[in-house]
């Protein structure tokens, strides 16, 4: 009997192999417990929390991507902004496919225990996708109130407390870990699209190629931003990605603790800490500590150890190579305070 598998299995399972293989990792490194990786009081001790084997490899890979994104992602992307120049018709087109993934954000949320969020994420998709034109817009946040409930199986894997494992950054795909990349093998399975369109490659290369070009021209700056600030590009990246990641699980952590009766002011519970990410470097700095003590208020932690890092490099740097404002100083020693 002869087993054939589809594209879009084999891809998955290619995936999952990978991942699973790199959770092999040694323990110290791939079997950190959700308090440790939550704790604010890493001080030295937080480096080996990185674990990053694969430097040289992921180095290389890193490179490519930058070179993919300077020479192919952004000049394609001024004639693509050249034809939409609307940026809120790119944001409409991103909202569309991030209506199409409500599969990945319903399961998870279930995963999760998250019965009401995993209802909200169901309703929105019928809303925005019959009054919203597919997705397009995004009426069941306007007219009714229904907020985003982002979850994916990374996250679900930190919930339960499956350690990072070790860093990877993909070609194509960019930085990931052992664990998120066997989140996004299980989350591969949950796209439509690679079903509805499983006899269809050409197209679904093309959506895919449509969507990394469209998400290139909404944050391309910040990636550029990022490149021309970071000391090394590489670990500032490879850094805020950890953080970011981190405090995802960290905000889901303390969102459950607020299910189980911890409540903000009035007996309602706390909106979602703002995100500091994305931005430049000292604009970071100067979110860093609204965000650390919005995530106190909520019962958790996220540790500014790295932040506060990248600040005395970037201080570093700007001192030797041309005057730092007065601005950027007070930015700078208020954080290493």
């Amino acid at each position: 009997m002869e087993i054939s598998f589809t594209p879009p299995l084999r891809q998955g399972l290619w995936l999952l192999l990978v991942a699973l293989t790199s959770l092999l990792a040694p323990p110290s490194a791939a079997a950190v417990d959700l308090e440790a990786l939550l704790d604010d009081d890493f001080g030295e001790n937080e480096e080996q929390l990185v674990f990053d084997p694969l430097e040289p490899v992921n180095r290389v890979f890193f490179r490519f991507n930058d070179r993919l994104y300077f020479w192919v992602l952004k000049p394609v992307g001024k004639v693509y902004t050249a034809v939409l120049a609307d940026e809120d018709v790119r944001g409409a087109i991103s909202a569309a496919f991030h209506n199409i993934l409500a599969p990945v954000r319903v399961v998870n949320n279930l995963l999760q225990g998250k019965i009401r969020q995993s209802g909200t994420e169901v309703a929105r998709f019928a809303i925005n996708t019959v009054l919203g034109a597919g997705g397009l817009g995004d009426p069941a946040a306007v007219e009714f109130g229904l907020a985003k409930a982002d979850e994916d199986l990374g996250q679900t894997l930190g919930f339960y407390g499956l350690g990072e494992g070790i860093y990877l950054c993909w070609p194509f795909l960019g930085p990931s870990t052992a664990r998120d990349t066997l989140g996004m093998a299980g989350d591969y399975f949950l796209n439509p699209l690679n079903y509805i369109l499983v006899n269809e490659p050409q197209t679904q290369a093309g959506l895919t190629a449509l969507k990394v070009e469209n998400t290139a021209t909404l944050k391309g700056k910040e990636y550029e931003s990022l490149v021309r600030e970071a000391f090394d590009p590489y670990i500032s990246a490879r850094d805020i990605y950890y953080q970011y990641r981190r405090n995802l699980i960290t905000v889901t952590v303390a969102a459950e603790h607020q299910d189980k009766g911890s409540k903000g002011e009035g007996g309602r519970p706390q909106e979602p800490c703002p995100e500091f990410y994305g931005k430049g470097l000292f604009h970071n700095l100067l979110k860093a500590r609204q965000y650390q003590q919005c995530l106190n208020n909520m019962g958790a932690k996220a540790s500014l150890h790295r932040t506060q890092n990248m600040g005395r490099a970037l201080y570093r740097v700007t001192g030797d190579t041309r005057p730092a404002s007065e601005e950027q100083v007070a930015m700078v020693m208020d954080v290493e305070e």
